[in-house]
């Protein structure tokens, strides 16, 4: 009986962390016959009980990480199971925990707050952008260029003049799309890398349904992105039902499906729909109706931006607000906690990639449909790529991928104003982005340095207190 109701308790609380995250349940919520985390950590851990008074998740989360510190020789066989279970529950939600490894803290951090968590990864991509740039600039200064030229080029071709800031705005439409795309995966635990592939089947599919489908502004071009997102999902779910279970099979499906884009939209332009007496190929312009109008004639800024902002605002409801967001983020944070909580993790796995491909296909039919109002085969140089770039120093952060993106298109587009005012080539706008990405992936560096620092203070505060005893 008692294992059963343990057992019972544990189901309670994993749910009720799943669905109310890191609140406070004190309250008995509703749909549970128990108080949730509070009453499945008292009888789970009974010789403890009187800690838990407080019903809060950090409480909770001491005590447990406390008995998985002491192997849970103090707890019952059946208990220390579930405490395990239970651990592992908590410590899957990355969100609610410090970012990156801590093997060199003194005592480790075992919750933070939501705030906390959010200070440390602002303060991880700031620095890492500002080494990025010294190290940028040391690269500079071996080539025999002067950095601060180039840095003023970079800044006056982005910011010299409205039109200029306005086709900064343009290039991160298409970013943000696939910086959007690549954050739900790997938010999830899904390394989706398919993203080429998926913009140029986004942006074929866009624009067959503009050329097949007649409808008056603006509902040709809102069916336009809807067909384009839809087949980036299809797209996307090919190689998972493929992979099965296997993420590292997946990972190397969705690489092969890119090449299968590139090839599948050039054979079905030529044989369909290539435009009479084009030498590239190419598709005629698309309906009225499907094209997306641009805000400003001179520029390739376009409404696109209203459909960038909303699917912001989606994603982030989706991912912080909804139990099922909770339990993708779960899920890439720790998936034996999934199991745990009886949530099909193959399912989540499913929609975690249809979501991310038909992302990454918007970015293709927001370029198709705005800027060439046809496909070109070639439209993209590298959407797909770039959106890991831009997921990555946003640190899977939808929001943070508003300013990731922004930074990214400001480089594409003053790299043409740094070469000819800097005699310096556009590739090596490549190496920064390529250092940027190089640092924010690897948090260690800043935990070893977080760790000299710490050190170093100690060994100030412990000289001036011999200093104050001598005196």
């Amino acid at each position: 009986m008692e294992g059963g109701i343990n057992r019972q308790a544990h189901n309670t609380g994993l749910k009720a962390c799943l669905a109310f995250g890191p609140a406070r349940l004190s309250k008995n919520p509703p749909g549970f016959s128990t108080k949730g985390l509070q009453s499945a950590a008292r009888i789970i851990c009974p010789s403890v009980t009187d800690k838990f008074h407080t019903g809060s998740l950090r409480g909770i989360f001491s005590h447990a990480h406390v008995a998985r510190e002491n192997d849970f020789n103090f707890l019952p066989p059946a208990g220390g199971k579930l405490c395990e279970a239970f651990f592992d529950t908590l410590t899957g939600l990355k969100a609610y925990l410090a970012f990156g490894p801590a093997p060199y803290r003194q005592r480790p951090i075992i919750c933070a707050r939501r705030d906390t968590v959010k200070k440390t990864r602002i303060r991880l991509s700031l620095f890492s952008l500002v080494l990025a740039l010294v190290l940028f600039g040391l690269t500079i200064r071996l080539t025999g260029r002067d950095p601060l030229v180039v840095y003023w080029s970079i800044l006056t071709g982005s910011f010299g003049s409205t039109k200029s800031f306005l086709n900064v705005l343009a290039y991160m439409l298409p970013l943000i799309m696939t910086g959007l795309g690549a954050a739900v995966a790997f938010q999830s635990g899904v390394f989706n890398i398919g993203g080429e592939g998926q913009v140029l089947v986004g942006g074929l599919a866009s624009v067959i349904v503009g050329l097949t489908v007649p409808l008056p502004a603006p509902w040709g071009w809102l069916l336009a992105l809807l067909a384009g997102f839809a087949a980036g999902a299809l797209w996307a779910l090919l190689p998972t039902l493929f992979a099965g279970r296997n993420l590292t099979s997946l990972s190397v499906a969705t690489i092969m499906m890119n090449s299968i884009a590139a090839l599948l939209t050039e054979y079905i332009v030529k044989s369909y729909f290539q435009r009479p007496g084009a030498s590239n190929t190419e598709t005629v312009v698309v309906n009225e109706g499907s094209i997306l109008p641009r805000i400003f004639p001179s520029t390739q800024f376009n409404y696109g931006i209203l459909v960038a902002l909303f699917c912001v605002a989606v994603v982030t409801w989706m991912l912080y607000k909804t139990p099922f967001g909770f339990s993708l983020r779960a899920m890439g944070s720790n998936p034996r906690a999934m199991q745990q909580a009886g949530l099909p993790i193959y399912g989540r796995t499913i929609a975690a990639m249809c979501i991310s491909g038909g992302l990454f296909a918007l970015g293709g039919s927001i370029q198709c449909l705005a800027v060439y109002k046809r496909f070109v085969m070639g439209f993209s140089p590298g959407y797909g790529w770039d959106g890991i770039t831009v997921a990555t120093l946003a640190m899977n952060s939808p929001v943070g991928v508003l300013l990731s993106a922004f930074l990214f298109g400001m480089l594409r587009s003053a790299s043409i104003s740094m070469s000819l005012t800097s005699q310096v080539t556009t590739e090596m706008i490549s190496v920064l982005q390529g250092f940027i990405v190089m640092l924010v992936a690897s948090p260690d560096v800043w935990n070893v340095l977080g760790h000299l620092w710490q050190r170093l203070k100690s060994c100030v505060g412990r000289g001036r207190k011999q200093e104050g005893a001598a005196e």
